[in-house]
């Protein structure tokens, strides 16, 4: 343990020594919000944005640092901020979209949750949280819809595939439920999850085999 505060001590001199760089008070933030100091890691983050405003990080992690400490509304105020200063920046929409989820607000998550899956296609993950969002609303065909895009891109997601299947099979759709089980299966094999619904669904027809 004390070799361990040591190298910490050490690694927060060293980016004291270079605090007028944003990425330094970047980590600072980080080091200090692991170690429970909400003030100074605020401070951190807020120092690096005065340093660069539109640093898409510092909005991230000082909005997660919110989200902690209960305090969403701030939290939803920095991201509007940083979204409006760094548009093309897939992580703010999303974060701004699982705050809103965490709100129950599911119908204005979805402008932003579409926004980050359009910003950033290869993050299979954000299309999901999208097509949850959507379920969430009752909107399965929009929610299959949105999946069956993703998968184009990423066929062998492990979550997009459990969605894919478990929402056909919800919709009635036994066929497509299959088949989505059956690349679910074949993709992740050992998963328990995949087992599971390849168990319940693979019997019942051939479409995934």
């Amino acid at each position: 343990r004390k070799q361990l505060q040591t190298g910490l001590d050490e690694y927060v001199l060293s980016q004291q020594v270079n605090a007028d760089r944003v990425e330094a008070q970047l980590n600072l933030g980080l080091i200090q919000a692991a170690q429970g100091q909400g003030g100074p890691a605020e401070a951190a983050y807020r120092r690096a944005l005065a340093l660069e405003p539109d640093f898409v990080p510092a909005y991230v992690n000082l909005a997660d640092l919110y989200r902690q400490q209960g305090r969403d509304a701030e939290g939803e105020r920095l991201l509007r901020q940083g979204m409006e200063l760094a548009p093309q920046a897939a992580s703010l929409p999303y974060s701004m979209g699982l705050l809103l989820v965490r709100e129950k607000r599911l119908d204005a998550a979805l402008a932003p949750l579409g926004r980050a899956a359009e910003l950033a296609p290869d993050q299979p993950r954000y299309a999901y949280v999208e097509a949850l969002a959507l379920q969430g609303l009752e909107r399965r065909e929009q929610a299959l819809t949105v999946l069956a895009a993703a998968l184009e891109r990423h066929p062998r997601d492990h979550d997009l595939l459990l969605a894919a299947a478990t929402m056909s099979r919800d919709q009635g759709d036994s066929a497509a439920a299959r088949t989505y089980a059956g690349r679910l299966y074949r993709a992740h094999p050992n998963a328990a999850d995949a087992q599971a619904l390849w168990a319940e669904l693979g019997s019942s027809g051939t479409g995934g085999k």
